[in-house]
């Protein structure tokens, strides 16, 4: 059992987990802005708050933590080295083991591992906010690429200055029954889509399913400026169910047919969706976009308050929007600097 120990933290001696995180850190600052250059090309513009978070990221590693940290690993590797070093000399003396022996093993064993341990605990937490920063940076560059490897899987058409902000596999819970379509929800800086993408069954014998089909259809195209209140709730709706159903919910004005939505947003926070929702919806998105101008944003643009072919209304429209299809006659109107 000694032996089995001792082997184990011989793994550890060197503090290689440390090495290999502070790597990883080096790594990221060189990686992740490539990363982002890929996602702006392939059409994810809104990434200004990953590249300013990991700008705030290196400036504080190169301003002295990571010379903190790789000062702070080399004495804790020869503070540990040391310990290790009498743990081999009481190792040695099991050869002919006594009571004696195997307790100074043991405790030899004990000051090691609760060393190594709180030598770790000591170096990580002086880089551990950085290290927190690049994985949330990391994770929102695999969510982007997967929202936009089922945006290019589906039947939608983004407008010309249209763009992607979030995706999620959802459920549209139809008159607020607990069951209906199941696909994704999509939102852009214009619009809310839900495309129903799924196995549905055609013929069952005894409950098994025997033939089915798979329908892709988009079923909800709405322009933003029609949507009302949002809320967002927890629900357990079912027996013996672990964990509860995020449900996001939304009034919707201007269209008779579906002046209520409501989705059950699967692995991901139906808060997280309404706070985005609110953030698109006041303009602020657009502070976000890659190639953000501050000083071009303060050229406000603004529409005509009717269509100059029909003479039809022109809605209140999200910032960022700079083209307009008039929904009596389309035509296309273009917004103007204020």
């Amino acid at each position: 059992m000694l032996e089995t120990r001792e082997r184990g933290l011989q793994n550890r001696v060197h503090l290689s987990s440390i090495e290999a995180e502070i790597n990883q850190i080096d790594n990221a600052f060189l990686e992740i802005p490539a990363k982002i250059a890929e996602l702006n090309k392939r059409g994810f513009v809104f990434t200004k708050d990953m590249d300013d978070a990991l700008t705030l990221a290196e400036e504080e590693w190169n301003a002295g933590i990571e010379d903190d940290v790789e000062a702070k690993l080399t004495a804790g590797i020869n503070e540990v080295q040391q310990s290790a070093n009498r743990l081999d000399r009481a190792m040695a003396q099991l050869v002919k083991p006594n009571q004696y022996a195997v307790e100074k093993a043991e405790n030899e064993l004990d000051q090691l591992d609760n060393l190594i341990s709180a030598t770790e605990k000591g170096i990580r937490g002086r880089y551990s906010a950085i290290k927190t920063t690049i994985d949330e940076i990391y994770g929102d560059i695999d969510e982007a690429n997967w929202g936009i490897d089922h945006l290019n899987d589906s039947e939608i058409k983004l407008r010309g200055s249209e763009a992607l902000v979030q995706v999620a596999e959802a459920e549209w819970e139809i008159d607020g029954e607990d069951e209906g379509p199941d696909g994704f929800l999509y939102l852009t800086d214009q619009r809310l889509l839900f495309e129903q993408k799924e196995e549905v069954a055609e013929k069952k014998f005894m409950f098994i399913t025997t033939k089915s089909t798979e329908v892709q259809k988009l079923l909800i195209d709405t322009e933003l400026r029609y949507l009302g209140t949002i809320e967002q709730s927890e629900e357990k709706r079912r027996r013996l169910q672990w964990g509860s159903d995020e449900i996001l919910s939304m009034t919707v004005t201007g269209q008779a047919d579906l002046s209520r939505l409501r989705f059950h947003i699967k692995n991901q926070q139906a808060e997280d969706w309404k706070e985005t929702l609110q953030f698109v919806l006041s303009g602020e998105i657009q502070e976000d976009r890659f190639d953000h101008d501050p000083e071009a944003a303060e050229e406000k643009l603004v529409f005509p308050t009717s269509c100059p072919n029909c003479m039809a209304a022109v809605p209140p429209l999200p910032g960022g929007v700079s083209v307009h299809e008039c929904e009596f006659c389309g035509t296309t109107i273009q917004a103007s600097d204020e």
